[in-house]
């Protein structure tokens, strides 16, 4: 279990959050950034509440329910960022001198 969870931080932490970062300062308005990002971070702390108390209940059931459960959110969660379209900034002219 050690080694899943070293594997589930290096690409949770490694991969996911600054992927995560960029999408929502890219799609937040320039004017409301900070309350924006501030919402996404508070709905995603959610999950940090309501995840664990929701396996508990799960693994009364059986021990595989939380992994599967927990794997079918996610899954779900991810199924709108296909929508988004994400764009390099233009590159900066270049003064000529």
């Amino acid at each position: 279990s050690a080694g899943v969870f070293l594997l589930h931080d290096l690409i949770g932490a490694g991969l996911w959050a600054p992927i995560r970062a960029t999408i929502i300062q890219q799609f937040s308005r320039d004017a409301t950034r900070g309350i924006e990002v501030g919402k996404v971070l508070a709905w995603t702390s959610l999950g940090g509440v309501a995840g664990p108390l929701a396996a508990g209940f799960l693994a009364g059931i059986s021990p595989v329910y939380p992994f599967l459960f927990s794997g079918l959110i996610m899954i779900a969660a991810a199924v709108p960022l296909f929508r988004l379209r994400l764009e390099a900034p233009a590159p900066a002219a270049v003064a000529k001198v």
